[in-house]
């Protein structure tokens, strides 16, 4: 914490290994084919957020997640238990996914005022390698800019109009705009 803004920090480690032992093989049941699949996944976030001036505020995100499995099979002689991997190339694989993310905007929020907005950015990159992917590398990013207002002309109405653009790297992305009303009658909105 830093006066009105607080920053934060995340992360997350995980590192497994399972082992599939396989059944005996027929007709001397003398060797057998082990899988061992190898995952690690790694996230993190950092944020920054709070009150920068009157009335105006700050939230900021970042994050990276990587995923890595990787998949061996070998086969393993019964006899002197020694193992070496099997020669076909579909029985071992890596894959690797990666995605960095970052969100952030900047607000106006005044209690009782006509006009208050937000306006902020939106990027998300992924990646992903390995022999089950086309080429084996495919890379998609999403790079968003966004804007929305909160205006009260009097007292129960509201309008809130916002607009969105994007640019996708795997797809043509539409500008989209919203606009929501909001009206109070006693009980009900």
């Amino acid at each position: 914490q830093f006066d009105k803004i607080r920053v934060g920090y995340r992360g997350e480690y995980f590192n497994e290994k399972i082992t599939n032992k396989g059944v005996p093989r027929a007709p001397y049941y003398e060797s057998a084919f082990d899988d061992y699949y190898y995952t690690t996944r790694i996230d993190q976030s950092m944020y920054v957020d709070g009150q920068v001036a009157e009335n105006k505020f700050i939230n900021i995100t970042a994050a990276y997640n990587y995923f890595k499995r990787r998949k061996n099979t070998f086969v393993k002689d019964l006899t002197t238990l020694e193992e070496s991997l099997t020669e076909n190339p579909s029985d071992q694989d890596t894959s690797v996914f990666q995605q960095w993310m970052s969100r952030g905007n900047f607000s106006q929020s005044k209690e009782g005022a006509v006009f208050n907005y937000e306006v902020g950015y939106d990027i998300n990159i992924e990646t992903a390698r390995g022999r089950r992917i086309e080429d084996q590398q495919q890379m998609i990013g999403d790079y968003a800019l966004f804007a929305t207002a909160e205006i009260t002309p009097f007292d129960k109405f509201t309008l809130r109009p916002g607009l969105r653009y994007s640019y996708n790297t795997g797809y043509r992305a539409p500008v989209t705009p919203s606009l929501n009303l909001r009206y109070r009658f006693k009980d009900f909105t």
